[in-house]
């Protein structure tokens, strides 16, 4: 779930999306199923929603099935209004991505640097950013290596973190830009012991992530370095 202190919104996988008050009264309820399709993501919807402005942000990365009959899938990013549930925009994300690599389970994160707000999403073997009130995409980093993906990104020190999927490397990747971005905006990459499912979180100069055997590792956040390693009692 997420909330503003005035609203909870919730998001189970049978594709309901609703929203209540402090005192447990549903505000609205819709199924983002029946509007867009059904979901087919290899392992359940997971995506978290994200509240911005009024808005509230969901995600929807999967399975294209461009190998089966009929239309593909649908991938997208799409926005309702806080206190109604009205749809207010929705972008398709299809990618090039094919099979389970189209499969993403993130949380979109919020980046606001004074100048803009951006909506920034990972998934497909895509990073890229939206306007929030808009939809409008910002900017896209395509053809990025990996899997079905489960660690969100995090944003701090001018840079973008973002797990690539099935243990690929962590990369740093500059903020700021617009349309297609090179993979010189890559700052660094780190390849060893990387999380398979947790998010990795940043304090001051430092990243920390988590693998699935339980080896935690801190880096420095600026240049990649590791600074420790050790496995967890």
């Amino acid at each position: 779930p997420v909330t503003n202190g005035h609203v909870v919104v919730v998001h189970f996988g049978s594709g309901d999306l609703a929203a209540y008050d402090f005192d447990g009264k549903q505000m609205w309820r819709r199924n983002l199923q029946k509007d867009h399709g059904d979901y087919t993501i290899w392992w359940g919807h997971g995506n978290s929603p994200l509240i911005c402005d009024g808005l509230v942000i969901s995600i929807c990365i999967q399975d294209s099935c461009f190998d089966l009959p009929g239309q593909p899938s649908p991938s997208y990013v799409v926005a309702h209004d806080l206190l109604s549930g009205q749809r207010r925009w929705m972008t398709m994300r299809m990618t090039d991505a094919t099979y389970e690599h189209c499969d993403a389970y993130t949380t979109p994160i919020l980046r606001d640097n004074g100048d803009r707000k951006e909506i920034v999403v990972i998934g497909g073997q895509v990073l890229d950013a939206y306007e929030p009130t808009s939809g409008k995409r910002l900017w896209k980093m395509a053809e990025l290596p990996g899997n079905r993906l489960i660690p969100s990104p995090v944003a701090a020190q001018g840079m973008i973190f973002a797990t690539l999927g099935m243990r690929e490397a962590l990369i740093a990747v500059k903020v700021g830009g617009s349309g297609e971005r090179p993979k010189d905006d890559i700052v660094w990459e780190y390849d060893q012991g990387i999380s398979d499912s947790p998010s990795p979180v940043v304090s001051g100069d430092l990243i920390y992530f988590v693998n699935n055997g339980g080896i935690a590792r801190c880096l420095n956040a600026k240049d990649g370095r590791m600074l420790w390693v050790q496995r967890l009692p």
